[in-house]
């Protein structure tokens, strides 16, 4: 039984992730069979007549590739509770169960047997997912099958078309082949790219170590050299002096250096932690303020533009205490920021908020957008490592991984809730530190 339930799982996941990859082109799909099922009716009839047409079918797969060409229009609810559904079979009954059941009451004509490969052909550029891919295909060939049965009466298929079968049978098998080499190819690249990721921040380490080690020897140095400079100041040695708050800024430049110097090098670490090549560390768990936290990451942030950094409000409405990292939580919240600037920027509207909450269920951090908002379709699947799209050809699907990997080492947790066009918004829940 677990083996069924994680096969119809996998079922769902991938035809929820295929549908939407093939959403921005839904409108070309449905233009595509609404014209070309009436307009191939008049071919197959009347410009080269064929032994068999079939007009309602033909009209059904009319009827069914409009609500498709309107999918951008549909509720938010509704598409996210019935479109891969309403996909599936749409697919199903326009590519392999069509063809097959055209290809069958024709008697496996040849006009019909190139007409059932290219139908094949096109479900691979529609699927990338062979396992999916296949369903789909003996679905609809059944379908097919039982319907020529039923109109007929015949249980056994024309010899035409079994001779047709191992035809399908290689192109189905190398489709399968090509996208499960580049669903591979694609797992690869990203592997090869934290791989260099991991070797450059290794490689960083080097420098920042001599810049931190330099830096300790000039800070124990430094009031010795800046009691010197004062003496050969009052003797009248300098010709030049330095102004008073130039050499105050001198100390808290190097107190400044330094601080960064740890920064990095934590940021190196949080680097290699997403390559998997570092666990978290929780014997430098401490207590914080959450107030502290966020306005520390607001300030570190590289926002490009005043702009950008008018476009986020934080109010510290509540404050509290939070045992964790404080360098980590900062990373959670730049992969928030940075993901919620882009959605602003795709939707060209919207702000940022931040606040905090403490509540009978726990302390959070709420983080809402009101940009493009996140698909119904990829929302379950966010925090998988490595879940991407492919539409976009952005990202490697380690960001919100961590930052759930992060908050459950703190013992909290992250969600998300979204309405596509509107909002989306991720909440942060905190252990509560007991007092004292």
């Amino acid at each position: 039984m677990r083996p069924f339930i994680n096969f119809a799982s996998h079922i769902r996941q991938t035809l929820e992730r295929c549908t939407y990859a093939t959403e921005k082109n839904l409108f070309a799909i449905g233009i595509v069979g609404a014209v070309g099922f009436p307009l191939y009716y008049f071919i197959w009839a009347f410009v080269f007549p064929q032994s068999y047409e079939n007009l309602p079918l033909r009209l059904i797969g009319c009827g069914l590739m409009i609500p498709l060409m309107l999918a951008s229009y549909w509720p938010s609810r509704l598409k996210q509770k019935l479109l891969s559904t309403y996909w599936f079979i749409s697919a199903v009954y326009a590519l392999p169960f069509f063809f097959t059941y055209m290809t069958l009451m024709n008697d496996a004509s040849a006009v019909w047997g190139m007409s059932t490969t290219a139908a094949i052909v096109l479900l691979f550029l529609l699927i990338d997912d062979w396992i999916l891919l296949n369903v789909m295909f003996l679905i609809g060939t059944i379908a097919g099958w039982l319907m020529y049965a039923i109109t007929t009466g015949n249980l056994s298929p024309p010899y035409a078309y079994l001779e047709q079968l191992p035809i399908y049978a290689f192109v189905l098998l190398a489709g399968s082949i090509f996208n499960s080499r580049k669903a591979w190819l694609i797992q690869e690249r990203l592997r090869v790219m934290i791989a260099i990721g991991s070797n450059i921040a290794h490689e960083l380490r080097t420098p920042l170590l001599g810049i931190r080690s330099g830096l300790v020897g000039l800070k124990r140095h430094l009031p010795a050299l800046i009691e010197g400079y004062q003496i050969a100041v009052k003797h009248e040695l300098v010709q030049q002096p330095i102004r008073a708050s130039h050499l105050q800024s001198l100390e808290k430049l190097i107190h400044r250096l330094e601080d960064e110097t740890k920064f990095s090098n934590s940021i190196i670490d949080i680097l290699l932690m997403n390559s998997g090549n570092i666990n978290i560390n929780h014997n430098e768990f401490k207590q914080y303020s959450i107030t502290d936290s966020i306005n520390t990451a607001l300030e570190r942030y590289p926002f490009q533009s005043q702009l950008e950094r008018q476009q986020l409000t934080f109010k510290a409405s509540q404050d509290f205490t939070y045992y964790g990292s404080e360098v980590l939580l900062t990373h959670v919240l730049f992969n928030l920021i940075k993901n919620s600037l882009e959605s602003l920027h795709n939707a060209k509207k919207g702000q940022i908020y931040i606040t905090t909450q403490c509540t009978e269920n726990g302390n959070h951090v709420i983080f809402r957008d009101t940009g493009k908002g996140i698909d119904p379709f990829i929302l379950p699947h966010i925090f998988k490592p490595f879940f991407t799209t492919g539409a976009s050809g952005k990202g490697t699907g380690i960001g919100l991984s961590f930052c759930k990997e992060v908050m459950e080492s703190f013992g909290g947790s992250i969600t998300a809730t979204s309405v596509a066009n509107e909002y989306a918004e991720f909440k942060l829940t905190f252990k509560e530190v007991p007092n004292g």
